[in-house]
């Protein structure tokens, strides 16, 4: 007979958390516009903003001319539609665009503004009415920058009375006194740089060109920048660009020329935020493919399809090359790579395109979605699926590595995270990837009655797309995406830390630091609102060499070619009361002028957040060298953090600590 023992110990469990800032498309501060669109027949065009979130929230919706204003009052895991009527004072027309020889100041931009204190939210906007459809994901103004190449596609419209079919962008200001510069491209061909002042924070533009062959003319490629004024630094600016109405064919299997017509619209990134791998997932019931295209930001960037090299292109230029409206398309899950940052684009053909019609119900139409790179992935978002015009199926792609399939799970409308019911599949080309085509809806011969948000998370990050079809309707829209600034980070440095983020526990000693693409004469810290405040308030450190060491940058990384700088406050912080506190970096580089001056600043949130209380639950041994299993309780909400066991057993040597959820000992 065994003698069974009761084994007791004891042990300490240490969790180290940091909740990540959100760098990404949720935010509480967004602009947007009522671009000009082309109206199927006498139905004029509609503009729908949808705002959700994981947690309740409230806010307002403004525009400086006061022609609209709303408010917004969710609940967690809900959705609000606000409807922004057509009228004069919100609709932008053609006749209101700038063309670089005259040049017009819109006050018709339109901004979404969390209340104080509220959660922030995920905003997306929907440009609709009678056949006519497009959506984009919205950003909000802390993850705005100051360089954009424009998309667009072949421009091959139509009018309808004085809504001309064109090629178009907006640009907004979010700072006063914002001077924008802007270099034309019109079917690939560059035109003479123009620039425009934005004196108030809301003040916007619309460009179209207006020249003979306008309405033929694709400005895919266009730079826009925002420059240095006498002001200040470059500012933020938010820019969009798309068609007022456009058709998209297919080369293959056979030529289609398409016949029916929609906008595009998409909300740009900043080219720091751009990367060097995609994994294009085509559209549900596209059997014929999808139009692509891959668009550079600097000069000799190698483009690669599938590990294959396939083209040169320099900044402003495109792959593939042409302007035509019957272009090649990707049938399969495609791997886009390259050696310096790009911007690809998935596009939807015009329903009689897309390869799979079904009796009475031509499901799809125009549209584009910008994707984002493998390495701007995120692992919890929020989403909508609309209702608006016939969309009769709503879908979401989603790309993921392998060993996290198990993790995905999806929420309908605040309800049980599920396992998705569609088959993941192993992306050929990506080695170590699945993807999934997840129907979010029930299919049906009629539209779908209603709107919903979905919650997207897993474990790790992923990429997806959201769209919906329906009779010669479609819209399609990035689901979400970390927005992380290649060169330009703020961070905060502890003990525990796991993410590099501006979120800290309270009582948890901390550096701040900031990396620059520039080496730096002088950093001014505005520390001033920060819980006590700390002293000194406003920290100055001055910079006497460019090299790692005594005077110059604690350390230096090379991105894509570029040094970057990394400076940090020789002092520890720490705060006991949680909270989200604005701060202010201030950077001088007068001995080496950038394009944005002698001087930047630099504006972030610093979160500081209670940490989880540890728990833990053990089964009780049997023998005295039967291991015991440890599974960890902890309950927090949101959190990234890290396991730091130890089982107070010196003798088990390195088996006396372990970093695993749930180990055992």
């Amino acid at each position: 007979m065994k003698k069974k023992l009761l084994l007791s110990f004891i042990f300490s469990l240490f969790c180290f958390f940091i909740f990540a800032q959100d760098f990404s498309n949720k935010g509480k501060d967004f602009y947007l516009c009522f671009p000009q669109h082309v109206p199927s027949g006498a139905v004029p065009a509609k503009l729908s903003i949808w705002i959700t979130s994981d947690k309740a929230s409230s806010g307002t919706i403004t525009m400086p001319n006061g022609a609209f204003s709303s408010t917004f009052n969710i609940s967690a895991n809900g959705l609000a539609e606000i409807s922004v009527p057509n009228i004069i004072g919100t609709y932008i027309t053609n006749a209101e665009s700038s063309n670089g020889t005259t040049n017009q100041i819109l006050k018709k931009s339109i901004r979404i503004k969390v209340n104080i204190g509220q959660p922030p939210v995920v905003a997306y906007v929907q440009q609709y009415g009678a056949a006519r459809s497009t959506a984009s994901l919205l950003l909000p103004t802390t993850v705005l920058g100051r360089k954009y190449f424009t998309v667009s596609f072949t421009q091959n419209g139509t009018n309808n009375g004085a809504n001309l079919g064109r090629s178009q962008f907006q640009v907004i200001a979010t700072k006063d006194n914002t001077i924008v510069t802007i270099t034309p491209r019109k079917n690939g061909v560059v035109g003479t740089p123009f620039t425009i002042t934005l004196p108030l924070a809301g003040d916007m533009f619309q460009y179209q060109s207006n020249d003979a062959t306008a309405a033929t003319q694709d400005l895919t490629g266009t730079f826009i920048e925002s420059v240095a004024s006498g002001f200040g630094g470059c500012l933020p600016i938010a820019v969009f660009s798309g068609s007022s109405a456009l058709t998209i064919g297919r080369q293959t299997p056979t030529a289609c020329n398409g016949g029916s017509f929609d906008p595009i619209l998409q909300q740009l990134y900043p080219t720091n935020t751009w990367g060097k791998n995609f994994g294009l997932v085509p559209f549900a019931n596209y059997p014929s493919g999808v139009p692509y295209r891959i668009l550079a930001s600097e000069d000799n960037t190698n483009i690669n399809i599938n590990g294959a090299f396939v083209a040169t292109i320099n900044k402003g230029q495109f792959y593939p090359a042409g302007f035509t409206s019957t272009p090649a398309t990707l049938i399969n899950p495609t791997n886009i790579s390259a050696d310096k940052p790009i911007c690809v684009i998935e596009y939807a053909q015009t329903a009689g395109c897309a390869g799979n019609i079904a009796p009475g119900n031509n499901q799809g139409d125009p549209d584009m979605v910008i994707l984002n790179p493998i390495e701007q992935n995120i692992s919890d978002i929020t989403i909508f699926s609309t209702k608006q015009e016939v969309i009769r199926s709503q879908w979401v792609n989603v790309l993921i590595k392998t060993s996290s399939v198990p993790s995905f799970k999806i929420s309908r409308n605040g309800g049980p995270l599920l396992l998705p019911t569609a088959t993941w599949l192993p992306f050929t080309m990506l080695s170590g990837y699945s993807y999934l085509r997840q129907q979010l809806t029930a299919p049906g011969s009629g539209p779908n009655p209603i709107s919903d948000s979905y919650r997207l998370v897993s474990d790790s990050g992923f990429n997806a797309t959201a769209y919906g079809l329906g009779d010669f309707e479609s819209y399609a829209y990035s689901a979400g995406t970390y927005i992380k600034d290649l060169y330009q980070q703020i961070s905060v440095q502890s003990q525990y830390g796991i993410e590099t983020s501006p979120s800290v526990c309270t009582n948890s000693p901390f550096k701040f630091r900031v990396s620059l693409p520039y080496c730096a004469d002088s950093i001014k810290w505005n520390l001033s609102n920060l819980p006590g405040p700390p002293i000194p308030s406003f920290p100055v450190t001055h910079y006497t060499s460019c090299v790692q060491g005594a005077g110059g940058p604690d350390s230096t990384t090379v991105v894509n070619g570029k040094t970057i700088y990394w400076y940090a406050l020789p002092n520890f912080y720490t705060f006991g009361v949680q909270g989200i506190y604005p701060v202010i970096i201030t950077t001088y580089n007068t001995s080496a002028a950038s394009e944005c001056g002698t001087e930047q600043d630099i504006e972030f949130d610093l979160g500081v957040y209670d940490p989880p209380t540890a728990g833990f639950s053990h089964n009780q041994p049997g023998c005295l060298s039967e291991p015991v299993q440890f599974t960890d309780t902890t309950q927090t909400i949101k959190p990234n953090y890290q396991w730091n066991w130890n089982f107070g057993d010196p003798s088990s040597g390195l088996l006396n600590t372990s970093t695993a959820q749930n180990p055992n000992h």
